[in-house]
């Protein structure tokens, strides 16, 4: 039967202990809001946290509204990293020259 380790759970799992106490924080944050699929408020609140958390990394984001099965509106995260515009402008830029030579 294996032993418990008397490491801390950070290291154990090879992370910095400022990551590990980080992320431990985040995760607890996350679980403590009340989001049932049922709720539209506490699911706009988790987009809200989500959302926030994404931005504060370097992405782009966007909550939009999709209907559910009732018509309900319900909050949708979408994210993207400054290389998805980059590549997106060079995707447009290659649009335009090909329009142009057509």
């Amino acid at each position: 039967m294996p032993t418990p380790s008397s490491k801390p759970p950070g290291e154990r799992a090879g992370l910095p202990a400022d990551f590990f106490a980080d992320a431990v924080e985040l995760l607890t944050r996350l679980t403590r809001q009340s989001s049932p699929s049922d709720d539209p408020a506490g699911l706009r609140a988790m987009a809200r946290m989500l959302a926030a958390e994404l931005a504060a990394r370097g992405l782009k984001v966007e909550i939009c509204d999709q209907p559910d099965e009732h018509g309900v509106p319900l909050p949708v995260i979408v994210a993207e990293t400054a290389a998805d515009d980059a590549d997106d402008a060079a995707d447009d830029a290659d649009d335009a020259r090909s329009a142009s030579a057509g």
